[in-house]
């Protein structure tokens, strides 16, 4: 990937490339990680802002590996590596409602239940959030406690899988049963042949445990 900074350096790309606008988002990327309904937020460091006032001097572009690897990245000063201090208190994680709600909603519309997303916050609205990245079964080591969460997620899908397939055998045996009670016990059959007692037209009810009876 690369950090295109002006028209020079978009032209030195080779085609096909996807371009996504970049947004200074204060050095911090937060990455969203969800397991059917859970769904945990973890704080990583990311690009640092670009001043726009620089822009004429910096070059074409600037390749990275990742939007979280800053080995590529130039840092310089105390305040970039305080700001990337993701544990000082400063940087809170978006509102857990409303990245639930992302959730359920990426997770409906992909029908997916392992997945995670990318969400930065614009550093010039701070209530704003892009997701910036979608990913099916991310490395889920790098989320905290990912051992038990999946650990229970894949016990519960097998639960629900095998309460299913009972549920199924229930269903099978129990119209087994109502078809066969309805052929042995509920059988109407109507007879024009003549009897011994001279009369016609008998209908017989047909009981599973007692005799048939004339009516």
């Amino acid at each position: 990937m690369s950090l295109v900074y002006n028209r020079d350096g978009l032209s030195k790309l080779k085609p096909p490339v996807v371009l996504q606008e970049f947004v200074n988002h204060g050095g911090v990327i937060f990455k969203v990680y969800v397991v059917g309904d859970y769904v945990k937020c973890v704080k990583r460091k990311s690009l640092p802002d670009v001043n726009e006032e620089n822009l004429g001097s910096l070059k074409g572009s600037l390749s990275f590996s990742q939007v979280s690897n800053l080995n590529c990245v130039e840092r310089s000063g105390d305040s970039y590596y305080k700001m990337m201090d993701l544990d000082d208190g400063k940087t809170e994680i978006p509102p857990m409602k409303l990245l639930v709600d992302i959730a359920s909603g990426l997770r409906r519309a992909m029908g997916l239940h392992l997945f995670n997303f990318d969400v930065i916050r614009d550093d010039r609205i701070g209530n704003r959030y892009l997701v910036i990245d979608i990913n099916y079964f991310p490395g889920y080591a790098k989320m905290p406690s990912y051992e038990h969460v999946l650990t229970d997620f894949f016990w519960d899908v097998l639960n629900r899988t095998n309460k299913k397939e009972i549920d199924l055998d229930l269903d099978l045996d129990l119209d087994s049963d109502t078809s066969g009670c309805q052929n042995e016990g509920s059988m109407l059959i109507s007879s024009n042949a003549d009897v011994d007692d001279g009369s016609a037209n008998r209908i017989l009810v047909v009981d599973e445990k007692e005799n048939p009876i004339q009516v």
